[in-house]
């Protein structure tokens, strides 16, 4: 079989699934897959679904093989493919068996996901890592706790400064404030977790939801407008965002990304819960870049993400000092230091912060769009890094708090979202012909980190080892150093609970005292 067969067999795959989703109605399939991403979460799962799912009679052995077996990226697919795609004119099946779903799920597991982009050549150098990056992007963020952006972006939609604010912005295009969106998605989710045998409704929602204070009728119905969009709209949406590569199919974008919720009549479709935080943090944020564009994107990076990174590096503040940005001069030239320099006896780590939030752009990358955001996060930053290492050891970038005699630089690069880029000979390559275009050639051996957000939090809030001993461990250790899953963190207590997960408790606690005049808290 030839090279082209084998697309078209594979792209078959893709048709036969559509084929399959057409025979039932739209009802049926969005509540299949609300009712089995529950069942799948592996923080927030839900067991009593299993009995109210299928039309025929499974055991709970059943559910333990779905919790192995099915994923929420898999659902995330199957719910965008059938809103998008239409139901046949004959007869639809309202009810799924579970061998008819276990159809569905394995056509889609039967698809091979492609290597290469319509938009490229044959590029073996760069294949592996757009693979992986593509995948990352459609999987990971599924892998981290539901609730673990609500912290940081709690930071972001409340903040006011003399020089910036978002707290009105955000109330001015979502009508209420972030804490109330937290609270009210809460709520979605668990009424989501209780409605087992039917889809939830309009009226229900307004009636559970107003049973306290803080919602009234007119409250949900317009913050359930804004999470929400009828087929029409998502259909438009999907193919809007949708690749242009055929065999890229599985990564297009998925409009439940910034709205959850499919409102069809008096009827409310959620068919991936978890999508109600990602909404209400990264999806709101796309949504303010989108309205204030691009000055809200700059002044935000300057102002708000750096104050927030600042806060972050304070929390294991007592362990190294942390100089600020500031503004020095060579002659008659101004330069600006790194966003932070952290600073722990002779050792130095040099921080260049971007607010790059890149998900939509490279979720199907080809070449072009990697390098480009390659630039953009990575190798600008890095070359800025070796730039001021050699003003501070010519003398020129001076700080009371740097060490005289300085045995050690660092160079970490922060972006606000995670960017999945495989840390390859080809990155490697990229980043220093850059650093040479710009003249300032990085030595062969030179080396340097990036982090998102998330996992810098993760190694300041739980990692036994600080900053520096992490950045250390790394360097020493060239399996970790040139591997995507690098981040791999030493627990120091299992029993840890992360500021997110306080914050949501927090939340959660106002809502219970206000609909059922019950504390959460023991």
């Amino acid at each position: 079989m030839d090279e082209r067969q084998r697309e078209i067999d594979n792209i078959g795959v893709l048709k036969s699934l559509d084929v399959k989703l057409r025979r039932y109605t739209l009802e049926s399939k969005l509540e299949l897959c609300r009712k089995i991403a529950h069942m799948v979460d592996k923080q927030l799962g839900e067991k009593y679904f299993i009995h109210k799912t299928f039309n025929n009679v499974v055991n709970e052995h059943y559910y333990y093989s779905l919790r192995a077996t099915v994923h929420l990226f898999e659902l995330e697919y199957i719910s965008n493919r059938a809103t998008a795609i239409l139901e046949w004119e004959g007869t639809m099946k309202s009810t799924f068996s579970s061998r008819e779903f276990a159809t569905i799920i394995n056509a889609y597991k039967q698809y091979c996901p492609p290597f290469v982009h319509v938009r490229d050549d044959d590029q073996d150098d760069f294949m592996l890592d757009l693979f992986i990056l593509r995948t990352a992007h459609q999987q990971f963020h599924f892998q981290w706790h539901p609730l673990i952006d609500l912290y940081r972006y709690n930071f972001f939609f409340n903040y006011e400064s003399s020089e910036f604010e978002v707290k009105n912005k955000f109330k001015e295009l979502f009508g209420f404030s972030f804490n109330e969106y937290v609270s009210f998605v809460t709520g979605l989710f668990l009424l989501s977790k209780n409605t087992t045998d039917h889809s939830m409704t309009v009226e229900q929602i307004v009636r559970e939801m107003g049973k306290g204070e803080s919602f009234t009728p007119q409250k949900v119905s317009e913050m359930l407008n804004m999470l929400s969009m009828d087929r029409e709209t998502a259909t438009a949406k999907y193919h809007e965002l949708k690749t242009t590569d055929d065999k890229m199919i599985i990564y297009s974008y998925n409009p439940f990304t910034m709205k959850p919720l499919l409102k069809e009549g008096n009827n409310v479709y959620l068919p991936v819960p978890q999508l109600l935080f990602q909404a209400i943090t990264l999806g709101f944020y796309h949504m303010l870049c989108f309205k204030f564009q691009q000055n809200f994107r700059r002044e935000f990076g300057k102002y708000v993400y750096e104050d927030y990174i600042h806060h972050v590096f304070s929390w294991d503040s007592s362990k190294y000092e942390i100089i600020r940005e500031f503004k020095y001069n060579i002659g008659n030239a101004t330069y600006d230091s790194p966003d932070f320099i952290l600073v722990k006896e002779n050792e130095v780590i040099l921080v260049e912060i971007k607010a790059t939030a890149p998900r939509i752009q490279l979720r199907e990358a080809d070449i072009q769009t990697y390098l480009d955001e390659l630039k953009k996060a990575y190798c600008v930053a890095v070359v800025q890094c070796h730039k001021k290492e050699k003003h501070i050891r010519d003398g020129h970038l001076k700080h009371e708090k740097l060490p005289t005699e300085i045995t050690r630089f660092y160079y970490l690069v922060v972006t606000l979202e995670e960017f999945y880029f495989m840390n390859s000979d080809q990155l490697r390559n990229r980043v220093k012909r850059y650093s040479e275009e710009e003249g300032h050639p990085l030595p062969d051996n030179q080396k340097y980190h990036a982090l998102g957000t998330v996992t810098l939090e993760q190694i300041l809030e739980t990692d036994e080892r600080d900053i520096f001993e992490f950045l250390r461990d790394r360097e020493a250790d060239e399996k970790s150093y040139n591997d995507v899953s690098w981040t791999k963190i030493n627990q120091r207590n299992n029993n840890i609970k992360l500021r997110s997960i306080k914050f949501w408790e927090e939340e959660i606690d106002k809502l219970s005292q206000d609909l059922f005049g019950v504390s959460t808290r023991v």
